[in-house]
């Protein structure tokens, strides 16, 4: 995965939620439980979106979400969920290899999250 979605605090995504609201917000997601022995994720999910297949998962132990996929969905599936997440607790944005990271908070935008990777969204049409 390329991007992550890390709480800072001791709050946790609950699965049970995060599935709900992820399958009232795209009723076209799939989500595969990832049961295996030694698993970080509790389960995988895809979304098609307006760029590019989403890929996720949702840890284990509700700590953080991994996203692969193009930035401009990941921007937008970031502040979707920064939406839900009480605004108290820290909800961290990273990459990879954590050279742009930024606190994602109900005002970050997706040219926010764009200009930490020197991102220009190509002109529509």
């Amino acid at each position: 995965m390329n991007y992550f979605l890390v709480m800072l605090s001791g709050w946790r995504f609950s699965a049970r939620d995060f599935k709900h609201r992820l399958l009232t917000r795209w009723s076209n997601a799939t989500l595969e439980e990832d049961t295996g022995p030694g698993s970080l994720d509790r389960f995988e999910f895809t979304l098609p979106m307006v760029h590019s297949r989403l890929e996720g998962a949702l840890r284990r132990d509700g700590s953080g979400i991994a996203l692969d996929g193009d930035l401009r969905d990941v921007a937008e599936f970031a502040l979707w969920v920064r939406s839900f997440v009480p605004s108290a607790e820290r909800l961290h944005f990273c990459d990879k290899g954590a050279s742009a990271q930024l606190d994602l908070t109900a005002d970050t935008s997706p040219a926010d999250l764009f200009r930490l990777f020197d991102y220009s969204p190509p002109p529509p049409g």
